[in-house]
C-alpha cells in the first residue's frame, strides 16, 4: 500500500469518526431539548394553574429548586419518562434547567463569586439582567449568576452562594385525577377490610390482595415502593390524603386523592 494510499484512508476513517461524533451529538441535543420544552409547557401550564412553583422548597434568586416531580405529573404526557442519570430544576424565572451533573458551588469573596472551572466539554455562563454570555475565567461579580453547561441542551440552573443544593424527588402517586383516587381509596379499603380474607379464609383460600402503594405507585429512579400512609381531612372522618416509600427511604409528598393538583405546599410564585 503506497503512502498517499495510506493518507487517504486516515483522512476518510477521520472524517467517518467526526461524522459519528457530530451526529450523536445533534441527536443527543435534539432530544433533550425537546424534552425541556415538554417540561416548560407543562411547568407554565401548573403555574398559571395553581400559582405555586412547581417545587420542592422555596425558589428564590440564585437558589433554585429540584422539581417536584408529583406537582406536574397529572399534567405529563403518559408516555413522558424522567431519567434517572439527570437532574430537573425550577428557577425563579419558572425556567426548567436540565443537567447531568451538579451546579457549581461558588464562594463569595471581595464582592466576587469564585467558582473551581473543570476542564473539558463544559463551558461556563453568567446571567446579569436576564442576559447570558460566556465567562473565560473562574469568578464573576457578586449579583450574578453562573451557568455549567455541558453541551446536548443540558445545563444547570443558574446559581449563586445562596444555592442550597440538589436532592432526588421522592416517588410518585400514580394519580391524576379525581377518577385515579377513586381507585386508589378502593384499593386501601379492599386491603383493609375484614370481609374478604375472612371470606377466603372460610373456604381454605390465602387471600393477600396487593398492597394499595404498590399498585399505584412507583419511583423514577427505579427503586422499589415498600410502604405508604394515608390519612383524614382536617376535623373530618373522611380519608384525604396519601403518600408512598422507595426502598432507599424516599416518601412521596402528601397528595390529595380527590384534588391531585392541589399542592401540599404552595411556594408561590415571585411577581418579578
Amino acid at each position: 500500500m503506497t503512502d498517499d494510499r495510506r493518507k487517504t484512508i486516515t483522512i476518510v476513517l477521520a472524517f467517518l469518526g467526526l461524522f459519528s461524533v457530530l451526529f450523536h451529538f445533534l441527536m443527543d441535543r435534539s432530544s433533550y431539548i425537546e424534552e425541556k420544552e415538554v417540561l416548560q409547557s407543562v411547568v407554565a401550564k401548573y403555574i398559571e394553574e395553581t400559582g405555586c412553583y412547581p417545587a420542592m422548597r422555596k425558589v428564590s434568586y440564585g437558589n433554585p429548586s429540584p422539581l417536584e416531580f408529583q406537582n406536574i405529573y397529572p399534567y405529563l404526557p403518559d408516555n413522558f419518562n424522567f431519567s434517572e442519570d439527570l437532574k430537573y430544576w425550577i428557577s425563579v424565572d419558572g425556567k426548567v434547567w436540565i443537567a447531568r451533573e451538579e451546579a457549581p458551588s461558588l464562594d463569595l469573596k471581595e464582592e466576587h463569586l469564585f467558582f473551581e472551572r473543570e476542564m473539558g466539554f463544559n463551558y461556563y455562563s453568567y446571567l446579569k439582567e436576564g442576559k447570558k454570555e460566556r465567562i473565560r475565567v473562574n469568578k464573576i461579580k457578586e449579583g450574578e449568576l453562573l451557568v455549567k453547561g455541558e453541551g446536548r441542551g443540558l445545563e444547570t440552573a443558574p446559581v449563586d452562594n445562596t444555592y442550597e443544593g440538589y436532592e432526588k424527588q421522592g416517588p410518585v402517586v400514580d394519580v391524576k385525577d379525581k377518577s385515579d383516587g377513586i381507585l386508589i381509596l378502593s384499593s386501601i379499603e379492599e386491603r383493609d377490610s375484614p370481609f374478604f380474607p375472612s371470606l377466603m379464609a372460610r373456604i381454605g383460600i390465602g387471600y393477600k390482595p396487593e398492597e394499595w402503594y404498590k399498585r399505584h405507585g412507583f419511583d423514577f429512579y427505579g427503586e422499589e415502593i415498600i410502604g405508604g400512609e394515608y390519612k383524614k381531612g382536617e376535623n373530618s372522618s373522611v380519608l384525604e390524603s396519601v403518600r408512598i416509600l422507595s426502598s432507599d427511604n424516599r416518601w412521596s409528598r402528601w397528595v390529595n386523592v380527590y384534588d391531585p393538583l392541589k399542592p401540599e405546599t404552595c411556594y408561590e410564585v415571585i411577581d418579578k
